[in-house]
């Protein structure tokens, strides 16, 4: 079957009026491809020359940047740690915010170059016009610190457009609660429905504050 460019037709010989089959390789670049094929008698045809050529034209994709790892995280550990989001793109430059995970970026390797988060905070330009003609890889690794508070914290940022968010996980020895949100008590006084307890870790102090 003759191949070109990524681009194939079915049958590479025929006798007569033949359909022909074209099909393409997916295409992840930015740029459309293009192949050009002719025909030619063969056997006692030989020297018969088409009068024209085939010019097949795949379109480009359009830009994006592609992650595997979830966009959205919501059990990230207290203790804090790496996080890593690989993937693809072919976008022609690729640019962060400054959101509170884009500021815990450690570095970012694009198409197996090392790209620092202050390049990509000023927008990084792709060298070699990569992404043109296929997809490339990337990967983003954080450094998420600890969390020392007793409430979840959250992180976001945006790279290459597409947001992503990450939930940590309280510090467990900060965390202070109510066995229940709502309690009764009857009109002689007495709580009705069980107890309540305040739950914390053994050692913790607290004290209960009034607030209506």
């Amino acid at each position: 079957m003759p191949t070109s460019n990524h681009i194939t037709i079915d049958l590479d010989k025929g006798t007569g009026n033949t359909p022909l089959s074209i099909s393409a390789s997916s295409n992840t670049g930015r740029e459309p491809r293009t192949a050009m094929f002719s025909a030619k008698g063969t056997g006692t045809f030989d020297g018969i020359q088409s009068t024209n050529n085939l010019i097949v034209t795949q379109s480009g994709a359009a830009e994006f940047l592609s992650i595997v790892t979830s966009s959205s995280i919501t059990n990230f550990p207290a203790t804090g740690g790496t996080l890593t989001y690989t993937g693809t793109s072919n976008m022609a430059s690729i640019a962060m915010g400054t959101g509170t995970l884009d500021e815990c970026l450690d570095h970012a390797t694009i198409n197996s170059v090392t790209v620092t988060k202050e390049q990509l905070q000023n927008g990084y330009t792709v060298p070699n016009n990569a992404g043109k003609y296929e997809a490339y890889p990337v990967e983003f690794v954080f450094t998420i610190p600890a969390n020392e508070g007793g409430s979840a914290a959250t992180y976001s940022g945006t790279i290459g457009g597409n947001t992503y968010v990450i939930v940590q996980s309280a510090n467990a020895s900060q965390t202070l609660s109510f066995s229940t949100t709502s309690a009764s008590v009857d009109s002689d006084g007495n709580i009705t429905g069980g107890s309540v307890s305040v739950i914390a870790p053994s050692e913790l102090s607290w004290e209960i504050t009034q607030i209506s």
